[in-house]
């Protein structure tokens, strides 16, 4: 079996790579602690790359790549703690709304592509409770509250779900709007978010009843799988600079990287890195394979259960081993621990994918 990466997919991480090295030095991130760790210039420098565009179709100003080059990308921005809002925009909005609707793609995508429009979701709580009126058979207008929305604070568009006639419906939202209120929220990584109150809101329909059902699955199989691979960047650079820290740090007149038991306890948390790329990666090929199949929600689940473990383990050893150097806010290794940390919660916990995954493989059973 060959798992190197295409030529294509070596260009784009190259090229994420180079942009995203220039834009997150300790001090570039530091300025955008307080004001809601998102840098639009950054943004702007991955839109006009054509990253922004990585996974969306060409008809939409994309580049009309694969899901597997977007989690190339993603993992180039995790290994950087990247003040930019990749995986509420790229997969939880602009992915599923490509699948699922052309022709409200063909109005909004475009502009996600160039960078002038932000899109994110909230199809994943279970906190929301929003409930829908007919308009017209296109539109429906909304009226509820949110939960915490990733992104909410900036997002021009939202995708939701509600309830309609008894069934339930996904629409998009225009937060723009002034049917449309927001309370900002601030995140674990300092990312502003917001909850979100509607009040006769207008919103275009893009999928009900079965077809809602199918949505939702699909959303939570690409998000958690798409996770998985961000994660994998964050544990690489996790580990990276306690390996770097070990070797220079000296105690007794030898580098603590030289002693047996911090040898093995970074061993542990390389293996752990390690089975998190496996689960994302096998994930990612059930995905190519069929989405809507039992195989791909399982590799979905079993790579969310790695992004909660392995995270936590990494982001405790490292901080470990680094003494009070890992809490020291200008060295670093506290932004990726805390962007751990939101991801572990953004994805639920591990305990609650294996209940899931149990429960899967015994509705199996004869």
């Amino acid at each position: 079996m060959n798992f190197s990466l295409s030529e294509t997919q070596q260009q784009a991480q190259e090229l994420a790579t180079q942009i995203l090295s220039d834009a997150t030095s300790p001090a570039q991130l530091a300025q955008f602690d307080k004001t809601g760790y998102f840098d639009r210039s950054l943004w702007q420098s991955l839109a006009d790359a054509g990253l922004l565009g990585i996974a969306i179709g060409e008809e939409h100003g994309g580049m009309g790549l694969d899901f597997e080059t977007l989690c190339v990308f993603l993992e180039a921005a995790g290994q950087h703690a990247a003040p930019v809002p990749l995986l509420s925009v790229l997969v939880d909005g602009a992915l599923l709304l490509q699948a699922f609707s052309p022709v409200i793609s063909a109005s909004i995508l475009p502009s996600i592509v160039s960078g002038e429009k932000l899109l994110t979701s909230d199809l994943q709580s279970n906190v929301s409770v929003f409930t829908a009126q007919e308009s017209n058979e296109s539109e429906v207008l909304l009226n509820g509250k949110s939960g915490i929305v990733a992104l909410g604070n900036d997002a021009d568009f939202c995708l939701l779900k509600a309830e309609l006639n008894q069934q339930t419906i996904i629409v998009l939202a225009d937060l723009t709007q002034s049917q449309c209120s927001r309370e900002l929220q601030v995140l674990t990584t300092g990312e502003h978010a917001a909850t979100l109150t509607l009040d006769n809101l207008p919103a275009r329909l893009i999928a009900s009843g079965t077809e809602a059902e199918a949505f939702l699955s699909l959303a939570t199989r690409y998000s958690q799988t798409a996770g998985a691979a961000y994660a994998v960047g964050i544990a690489e650079s996790m580990i990276k600079q306690a390996s770097t820290y070990t070797a220079d740090r000296k105690q007794f007149g030898k580098a603590i990287g030289s002693f047996q038991a911090v040898q093995q306890q970074l061993a542990n948390t390389y293996i752990d890195k390690q089975c998190l790329r496996a689960a994302s990666e096998k994930a990612i090929y059930e995905l190519s394979l069929d989405d809507t199949s039992d195989s791909s929600r399982e590799a979905a689940l079993i790579a969310n259960i790695w992004l909660g473990d392995a995270l936590h383990n990494i982001s405790h050893t490292t901080q470990h081993v680094h003494g009070g150097m890992g809490v020291d806010r200008d060295y670093g290794l506290f932004r990726y621990c805390t962007a751990a940390r939101d991801l572990e919660l953004r994805y639920s916990s591990s305990a609650r994918a294996i209940s899931e995954l149990g429960s899967l493989i015994r509705a199996r059973q004869p």
